[in-house]
């Protein structure tokens, strides 16, 4: 098989010691040549208020301008999973398959304490997608909404961790197309808050993507879970044949 390299990126609040323990994972079952990306505002990037206006292209522009040379295998949770079924239809020619965790714009609405945070806090969270503002949530919110109620060292990172109202909207209204140019996979984050598992996997099976699902996982507990590199390291041998 033609040598391939693998980057793997974090989703919106997200930053490198989240996604770490996959990357060390799929490093330890030999697959050395795993990377993460960080984000443009990420990882001690600053980050402005003039990011709110961030669109998901221009995040899929930013991977795609810090990928490695030569073909790529995309590893995304939430947003950047997205961003690489984009990169996919783009540059199809680049990147030879995508793993997708827990992503949004698959189809279903959020779990309803989801909703109820978001519309009891208009001015923290509403406004930010109406003017590309700076979208945070609060400690207690983000634990209940990325992972149920559990408590992570994580939390610290998400909210101090500003992301693009304009990106956040998009991923709430848009849907990803029930086509791909390249293979692709999902991973689900089966008790996910966020998006939920029917919707996840009706668009897989729409699609003719592979599916595994984590049942009890929370949308962001679930880059913690010990198995999800070995789960994810098949996947990509699939995506990438």
């Amino acid at each position: 098989m033609k040598k391939f390299n693998i980057a793997c990126t974090y989703g919106a609040w997200g930053g490198g010691p989240i996604i770490q323990p996959l990357v060390t994972g799929l490093q330890n079952l030999g697959l050395e040549q795993t990377s993460s990306i960080s984000l443009i505002g990420h990882d001690g990037d600053p980050f402005t208020s003039s990011m709110g206006s961030l669109s998901l292209r221009d995040y899929e522009d930013d991977i795609l301008e810090k990928l490695p040379a030569g073909e790529v295998v995309g590893v995304g949770h939430s947003m950047t999973g997205v961003c690489w079924f984009n990169l996919a239809q783009r540059f199809p020619e680049k990147i030879k398959g995508v793993v997708m965790i827990d992503p949004p714009m698959l189809g279903g609405g959020a779990d309803i304490r989801v909703t109820k945070a978001l519309l009891s806090k208009p001015w923290r969270y509403i406004r930010p997608l109406l003017t590309n503002g700076l979208f945070t949530p609060t400690r207690e919110d983000a634990k209940m909404m990325l992972f149920n109620g559990e408590e992570s060292p994580h939390l610290d990172i998400i909210t101090r961790q500003p992301a693009a109202g304009r990106a956040i909207l998009q991923m709430l209204l848009g849907r990803l197309p029930r086509q791909s140019k390249r293979p692709c996979a999902v991973v689900i984050a089966g008790g996910s808050r966020l998006h939920p598992s029917k919707q996840k996997i009706k668009w897989s099976q729409a699609i003719h993507c592979l599916c595994e699902e984590f049942w009890d996982e929370s949308h962001c507990g679930i880059l913690g879970n010990t198995y999800l590199p070995q789960v994810i390291g098949n996947l990509i041998a699939r995506v990438a044949l």
